[in-house]
C-alpha cells in the first residue's frame, strides 16, 4: 500500500519531469489520495486563488490588542507563559511588537524594519539586534520568534503573488482545499507553501512554510475569525509553530483596527540608556 507522503514525493518528481505540462496546475490522479474527493463544483486553480484572495482581508497595516500565550518545549515540565501585548504590521516589513503584564510592566519590545530588528528586554538591561531574517531563534531571550516568522504568519501578501511565482496544485478533502506551492529547480522541486482552506468561505485555516529540504520551519493554526465585511476575514485565535526550535506562541486579537494611520515613529527604535547591546550578526 502507497502511503499519502510517498504519493506526494512521486506527484513533485512528476513535477520535474514534465517541463512542458501547465506550469500552474497539474492534474493528479485521485485515486492516488486517500479520502480525496471532488469538490461540488470544480474550480481552476486560478479561480480558486482568485476566491481565496477576495476572502481574506489584503490590509497594508493593522493594530490590534493581544494576550500571548507561548510554549517552550525545550524544558521539562515548562509552564505556558502568558501576558498582554500590542502588535502594528505595516507592509511591506515594519513590526511592533510589544508584551507586557499590568505588575511587571514592559516584558518585551520588538521593533523590525525587514532589514535589522531590535528586541528590548528591560528587565534584563539588554537589547539584542540583527538582520531581521536570522538564521538564529533569538535563544538568548524568552520571546524566541523571529520577526520575518512574525510577519509571514499573516499572510501579507495575497495567494496571487504565490501562484505567479511556484508551480501550484490543489487537492480537495472534507470540507477543505489543500494547496500546494512547489518551487522549480534543475536539481529537483521541492515544496515551498502549503495552505489549508475553508471550501464554503474560503478563509485561510492553516498554512505550512518549508526550507529547501522539506521540513517545515513554520506552522499556523487560525481556529476563529474577525469578519470585516467586504475587506474579508482577519484572525481572532492565532497559533504559530515552530516545530525545529521546539516552540508555539498563541496570540488572541481584540480591538483589531484595519488600515489605521499609523505614525512612522510606530516603527521606529529609540536606544535606552544604560543597556547592553549584543549583536546577532556578529556571532
Amino acid at each position: 500500500m502507497i502511503r499519502k507522503p510517498i504519493c506526494l514525493l512521486f506527484c513533485l518528481g512528476t513535477l520535474y519531469l514534465c517541463g512542458c505540462a501547465d506550469r500552474h496546475y497539474v492534474k493528479i490522479p485521485s485515486e492516488l489520495f486517500f479520502y480525496n474527493e471532488t469538490p461540488a463544483q470544480p474550480l481552476a486553480v486560478k479561480d480558486l486563488i482568485e476566491k481565496i484572495d477576495a476572502a481574506n482581508t489584503e490590509i497594508d497595516s493593522f493594530k490590534a490588542d493581544l494576550k500571548f500565550t507561548f510554549n517552550d518545549f525545550r524544558k521539562q515540565k515548562a509552564f505556558p507563559f502568558t501576558c498582554k501585548g500590542k502588535i502594528a504590521i505595516e507592509k511591506p516589513y515594519n513590526l511592533r511588537l510589544v508584551g507586557y503584564s499590568f505588575i511587571a510592566g514592559t516584558l518585551f519590545d520588538l521593533t523590525s524594519n525587514g532589514k535589522e530588528f531590535y528586541l528590548y528586554l528591560p528587565k534584563e538591561a539588554k537589547i539584542l539586534k540583527g538582520s531581521s531574517n536570522i538564521a538564529d531563534d533569538l535563544s538568548a531571550s524568552a520571546v524566541r520568534l523571529r520577526p520575518n516568522h512574525v510577519l509571514e504568519s499573516f499572510f501579507m501578501n495575497n495567494l496571487k503573488y504565490y501562484y505567479e511565482k511556484y508551480i501550484c496544485f490543489y487537492e480537495y478533502y472534507p470540507e477543505t482545499y489543500v494547496l500546494y506551492f512547489v518551487q522549480e529547480n534543475k536539481d529537483r522541486p521541492y515544496l515551498v507553501k502549503k495552505i489549508w482552506v475553508n471550501d464554503k468561505t474560503f478563509d485561510i485555516i492553516r498554512h505550512e512554510t518549508f526550507d529547501s529540504n522539506g521540513l517545515v520551519t513554520l506552522d499556523v493554526n487560525i481556529s476563529e475569525f474577525y469578519s470585516f465585511g467586504d475587506k474579508g476575514y482577519f484572525p481572532k485565535k492565532m497559533k504559530i509553530i515552530r516545530p525545529n526550535s521546539q516552540l508555539d506562541l498563541i496570540m488572541e486579537f481584540s480591538k483589531v483596527d484595519i488600515e489605521p494611520k499609523l505614525n512612522a515613529k510606530t516603527f521606529v527604535f529609540d536606544m535606552p540608556e544604560g543597556v547592553e547591546i549584543y549583536n546577532l550578526d556578529s556571532k
